[in-house]
């Protein structure tokens, strides 16, 4: 038995150890952090229709086990809702893909197991634990903490040439002649490919910049500042053009949701897949004007090598679209062969993957379980407070989803976090919309903005986002303990006093500042509730500005 074997093996029962030793929300963060990043690229051959037994069957399985032996009441506690659909349709349609090419029942089930590994469970076991504010908020930190950890180690295989799998497992995971690019060395360190570490260091990057400018992490700001420059320089590093490209694009719609109070840059990055495919199953667009644009702008190499996938992508929808509704199933039948039976194309994005295998409704229902949480969540978040900082990571996750669905046009790089994020953001949209329409949080959101119970006023977007980062500001100088008791009173005052008023009101020490709070709250049929278990001091000569219009 080699250390590779060994290690896939240990990973069920450190799995179960997680959960002894760990919250369960936790456990299953460092589960699947330490299965993806340090397992090694091999399987274990298994018989008859079990699935290989390789990296993800041993973190998935392990901490599956974990939540069954010690939480298993909570797991049998989730009910599926309607955002669950399109992830349903992805793990179980290859069943009617298998029926209907004559492959048997056998194959199909087989094909499920393999969904619900790759997909299914990571996203169930999100929509169980990471479904709410708290979930979203340390799986987004598990995100972060996995950059981090991956510093020192891209840092060394930059310098020291893509090693660490071969010094550790005894075998490169890869071809080495791809991992040097640009004059240096590629990391790949325990992933399967260079562009796969690339994309995990910019996700990282930028949702670790994302949750340091937002205020979510601010009790961490002391160490995330610094380790945010580190971890940047890395990225740089570790030389994945595209990654970059998707970073800095997330980067601006995340500062411009922020700072504008704005969603279309977000939305927009969700139309790029879905108008992609549309474009490119129609012949609408080949590309060979894109791929002239590289030749001269970059390269000759990133010119020739996207060139080849236009090309084997053309084929491809062509043989896709003489199955077009389930497609042609597992074992390489949606590639085309020469008369010697050796393949002639190759498939690199995991979009014509899925769209070959298993047809339109297997990309449906791909791209909806990445995309329909993030817009159930912005459709549901008035756009000025996507950037609030208890909201945020989920924002974030948004930004995330589309991101990768953009890098799988090119791309198939699986990553067991990208379908958790998915059932994280799903559930918590669902719980914020239920909260709304119950009136709670509707009341809530709505006086925060400035809207419906402040007399109508509506301010523009750039005003209510730098009135709500001056509410936020006010919050997080209190001790954690008022933090919960005066936020709502406070952002309803700092969004509804006139701008002279709220500019003399900021200047004043907390103990006059908790007097105008009280007289403007209590002048405002807000729903909120008074603040209690305070007193309120002198009332600050503001003006006549401090109550609302």
């Amino acid at each position: 038995m080699t250390l590779a074997d060994l290690a896939l093996i240990l990973m069920f029962p450190l799995g179960v150890l997680l959960f002894a030793v760990l919250s369960p929300v936790r456990a299953v963060v460092g589960g699947f952090l330490i299965g993806y990043l340090f397992l090694p690229q091999t399987l274990i051959k298994m018989p008859g229709v079990l699935p290989d037994y390789d990296r993800t069957t041993a973190m998935v399985l392990g901490v599956l086990a974990g939540v069954c032996v010690f939480d298993l009441g909570r797991l049998l506690s989730y009910r599926p809702s309607w955002i669950d659909l399109p992830a349903l349709v992805w793990v179980v349609g290859p069943f009617a893909t298998s029926m209907s090419n004559g492959l048997g029942p056998y194959e199909g089930v087989s094909s499920i197991l393999d969904q619900s590994l790759e997909f299914g469970i990571p996203y169930l076991l999100a929509r169980v634990y990471f479904s709410d504010a708290v979930g979203v908020r340390t799986l987004v930190g598990g995100l972060v903490l996995g950059a981090m950890l991956y510093i020192p180690l891209c840092l060394y295989e930059v310098r020291m040439s893509p090693q660490l799998h071969r010094i550790v497992y005894g075998m490169h995971q890869h071809r080495f002649a791809q991992t040097y690019r640009l004059g240096g060395w590629r990391p790949t360190v325990f992933l399967q490919h260079g562009l796969a570490v690339g994309m995990w260091m910019s996700m990282g990057t930028l949702i670790s910049w994302w949750v340091v400018i937002s205020g979510s992490f601010r009790r961490s700001e002391s160490f995330l500042v610094p380790a945010l420059a580190v971890l940047a320089v890395t990225t740089l590093l570790v030389k994945s053009l595209g990654a970059l490209v998707l970073m800095l694009c997330g980067g601006f719609a995340l500062y411009l949701s922020r700072t504008l109070g704005v969603r279309w840059l977000v939305v927009a990055l969700t139309l790029i897949p879905p108008s992609y495919y549309a474009v490119r199953i129609s012949g609408a667009w080949t590309g060979d004007r894109f791929v002239t644009a590289i030749r001269k702008n970059v390269s000759a190499d990133r010119a020739q090598s996207v060139e080849f996938r236009l090309e084997n992508e053309t084929l491809l929808i062509d043989r896709a679209l003489k199955r077009p509704l389930l497609g042609w199933g597992r074992w390489g039948r949606s590639m085309l062969y020469a008369e010697s039976g050796k393949k002639i194309t190759t498939a690199d994005g995991r979009w014509i993957l899925a769209f070959g295998r298993f047809g339109y409704v297997g990309l449906c229902g791909l791209t909806l379980a990445f995309l329909l949480p993030t817009w159930l969540w912005l459709s549901t978040v008035p756009p000025p407070l996507l950037g609030r900082a208890d909201l945020a990571p989920a924002t974030g996750l948004c930004v995330l989803l589309s991101l990768f669905a953009i890098d799988s046009l090119l791309n198939a790089m699986p990553n067991p976090f990208m379908p958790m994020a998915a059932g994280a953001l799903g559930g918590f949209a669902l719980l914020v919309r239920r909260a709304m329409d119950a009136h709670a949080l509707n009341h809530a959101l709505s006086n925060a903005a400035g809207w419906a119970a402040l007399g109508e006023r509506r301010w523009s977007a750039p005003e209510l986002a730098r009135r709500e980062q001056e509410a936020l500001h006010l919050v997080m100088r209190l001790d954690p303990e008022e933090q919960e008791a005066w936020r709502d009173a406070i952002r309803m005052t700092v969004l509804g006093l006139e701008t002279d008023v709220l500019n003399r009101f900021l200047e004043l020490p907390w103990a006059e500042q908790q007097g105008v709070i009280r007289r403007f709250t209590d002048s405002v049929p807000s729903g909120l509730g008074p603040v209690e278990d305070f007193e309120s001091p002198a009332d600050s000569e503001l003006g006549p500005g401090l109550r609302p219009a």
